[in-house]
């Protein structure tokens, strides 16, 4: 690959793109991840950036203010400005939003337990505490 401009001014170097593996049409990062999991990029010296906005910036021009560059695709490490969007805090939450738990439960209706601002599935809490109570037996 080769260096694409960010912004008009500046260019991603090859050192970014070594940090990139294409897997079918996906970019997978391969570089330093944050804790987080969001892949990071450290730019000239600068602090590190998030190397999905620096590829959304050299292929699609600057992230409108008060956006972020989340991915879209479900390939968690995927930096492809197509398997991305740029969004608002309201509008990634709502794309965040799971229909269903880890178990496979919905997460909707008399299922949904809000505590915290965290959505939670009521079958799960249920069946977690029998355990407990089960367990201190």
């Amino acid at each position: 690959m080769t260096a694409y401009l960010i912004s008009g001014s500046q260019l991603l170097p090859q050192r970014f793109w070594d940090r990139v593996a294409v897997a079918d049409h996906h970019w997978v990062w391969t570089g330093y991840t944050a804790d987080n999991g969001r892949p990071m990029f450290e730019l000239e010296g600068r602090r590190r950036r998030n190397a999905r906005a620096l590829a959304w910036s050299a292929f699609k021009g600057p992230i409108p203010a008060g956006h972020y560059v989340v991915n879209v695709c479900g390939t968690d490490l995927c930096i492809r400005p197509d398997c991305c969007l740029a969004v608002t805090p309201a509008e990634n939450g709502i794309l965040r939003r799971q229909p269903m738990c880890n178990m496979g439960h919905p997460l909707s209706g008399d299922n949904l337990l809000v505590s915290c601002g965290k959505r939670l599935c009521r079958t799960c809490r249920r069946e977690n505490k029998r355990a407990a109570r089960a367990a201190r037996r």
